[in-house]
């Protein structure tokens, strides 16, 4: 299952902001359009963009790789992510 760690947030002016962290399992799968949900927080994330450093075609044999995720959220919501790990959500 997908897991991301959120260490941080900035906003890109117009679009969004960018939930930046680490994932938890190499072989969870994230795509747009995909919603994340943090445990114990009623907030469902939709995921805007995804944007990798170093992605290549090793990407499965690294772990803890960090990532940016953009979403469509309020400051406020995504400070409150911030240190929480975030799951895909199946409905």
């Amino acid at each position: 299952m997908f897991g991301l760690y959120v260490n941080d947030i900035f906003k890109i002016t117009g679009r969004g902001y960018v939930l930046t962290g680490t994932v938890q399992d190499p072989k969870g799968i994230i795509k747009i359009g995909d919603y994340l949900k943090a445990l114990n927080n009623e907030v469902l994330v939709k995921v805007k963009g995804v944007e990798m450093l170093n992605y290549g075609s090793k990407y499965k044999e690294r772990i803890n790789e960090s990532i940016g995720l953009l979403v469509d959220i309020t400051e406020d919501e995504a400070k409150e992510l911030i240190g929480k790990t975030l799951y895909k959500y199946d409905n």
